[in-house]
């Protein structure tokens, strides 16, 4: 009896830690749409202006150190390089942020895509008033409607390694935009 007792406490103090590591590894499974929610989340707090105001918030928890943002056109150095990551990240938002003070990107759909690795379809709704005074926004000049705001489909594809985003594809509906900003 008291050797089936010491296999059993055995058996139990082998498994027992089995038991919290895959607890911890569902909760970790969870957690690639909490980080496309984060990401969401930053790209709408038009109160982030500057590098630190993003390290603040959070962004190196999200984005990856290689973060690669397909279009990139505000992701290029003045040489013509493509800025990666953090760096990229910041650039992009902090200029949006300056012309559209309320842009806010509101995930309607995440789906979770099927195949290798860890990736996200995500159908967002982006909206915002931009501030004309600071950029042609869009090329409107004259045709611009001082004030008109602008809500259009986003269609994105992120793909997530060791729980941060390392590659975004977007496509908006600028020319929606565009056509609402000049009624």
């Amino acid at each position: 009896m008291k050797s089936a007792i010491s296999i059993l406490t055995a058996v139990l103090a082998l498994t027992m830690p089995l038991a919290f590591v895959n607890a911890e590894a569902e909760e970790v499974a969870s957690s690639p749409e909490q980080v496309v929610r984060k990401f969401y989340k930053l790209l709408s707090d038009g109160t982030l202006l500057s590098e630190e105001q993003f390290i603040n918030a959070g962004v190196t928890d999200i984005v990856g150190a290689n973060w690669d943002d397909e279009p990139t056109s505000l992701c290029l150095e003045d040489s013509g390089e493509k800025l990666l990551g953090v760096p990229c990240f910041i650039k992009t938002f902090a200029t949006f942020h300056s012309l559209i003070p309320d842009m806010n990107w509101h995930p309607e759909e995440i789906v979770r895509l099927r195949g290798p690795g860890i990736r996200y379809l995500v159908r967002a709704t982006g909206s915002g008033t931009p501030q004309l005074d600071k950029f042609d926004f869009l090329g409107l000049g004259d045709a611009w409607n001082p004030g008109a705001s602008f809500s259009v489909m986003s269609i994105d594809i992120h793909t997530l390694k060791h729980g941060k985003i390392v590659k975004s594809y977007h496509v908006e509906d600028w020319l929606e935009a565009r056509h609402q900003l000049s009624q």
